[in-house]
């Protein structure tokens, strides 16, 4: 069994909750880490961002990330 770490940013800690909550009840992740006011610079739609937002660390086994991957698809607000 290997164990892998996924990172995923939510733009606040009320997502964050409801996500890592879901995903532990699902036992798709076996824990769930929400770290508050990360700041992030990315790209998106063609323009540099800068934003304040929360880190989900989670621990899950190799063999569910595509699972889980499709669950946080349908969970998170973001595109």
């Amino acid at each position: 069994m290997e164990f892998i770490t996924v990172f995923i940013t939510a733009p606040g800690e009320q997502e964050a909750g409801k996500i890592a909550l879901k995903l532990v009840e699902e036992k798709l992740a076996g824990c769930v880490n929400i770290v508050n006011n990360i700041r992030s610079v990315y790209r998106w739609k063609g323009r540099i961002e800068d934003d304040h937002e929360v880190l989900m660390i989670l621990k899950t086994r190799r063999e569910l990330f595509e699972r889980l991957k499709e669950r946080v698809v349908e969970l998170h607000s973001y595109d």
